[in-house]
């Protein structure tokens, strides 16, 4: 085979390859998501190869963060907002994506323990992996000294346009000693 009709076929396989994803591109786009096919390879490229939708309606309206404050020596600390100081970091130092990576893991862990707290007891939530998970976050990236005890609030906002305001929620709070936590299995 010489060597013009290689790069045809490399470039009819790019092509191809090209077409297909512009295609599948356009099917997530247009198809109502009742409409679709789901299985496996969907799904993964959905995840993993397809971009956007990034500005959904409710991502827009609405956001977890957490609070966290702890208890060293008898006294608490002041309480601190995870996002609002990473976000401020990152405001100050802009080439520190790392800060915004930081945000969304916060709000993705954040997430997952509000899931699994739904009407569960707190000795049910503590043995889950993604408070473990949480607790392991905070107490490396955040607190980094030994406490007595971690008091996380998760906290949901939504942004209610017609009225230009936002409805503020509660979605758990634990109070725990983060010894009596076991790590998160890798």
């Amino acid at each position: 085979m010489n060597n013009q009709t290689k790069q045809f076929r490399i470039g009819l396989i790019a092509i191809l390859i090209i077409s297909v994803h512009i295609v599948l591109c356009l099917y997530f786009l247009f198809i109502p998501k009742q409409h679709r096919v789901q299985n496996r390879i969907v799904s993964v490229y959905k995840q993993l190869v397809l971009l956007g939708p990034f500005f959904t309606e409710s991502r827009i309206k609405s956001t977890r963060y957490l609070s966290v404050r702890y208890k060293n020596q008898n006294t608490w600390s002041s309480v601190r907002n995870l996002s609002r100081e990473h976000f401020a970091s990152y405001h100050t130092n802009p080439w520190r994506w790392d800060k915004l990576s930081y945000v969304a893991y916060e709000t993705h862990l954040a997430r997952s323990v509000e899931n699994i707290a739904k009407g569960r007891p707190f000795e049910a939530v503590k043995k889950s992996a993604a408070f473990r998970e949480l607790n392991g976050f905070l107490i490396q990236e955040f607190i980094k000294t030994p406490v007595d005890s971690v008091e996380i609030v998760g906290h949901a906002a939504t942004y209610v346009p017609r009225s230009r305001a936002y409805l503020l929620d509660t979605t758990f709070v634990f109070t725990y000693n983060p010894k009596s936590i076991g790590e998160a299995k890798k």
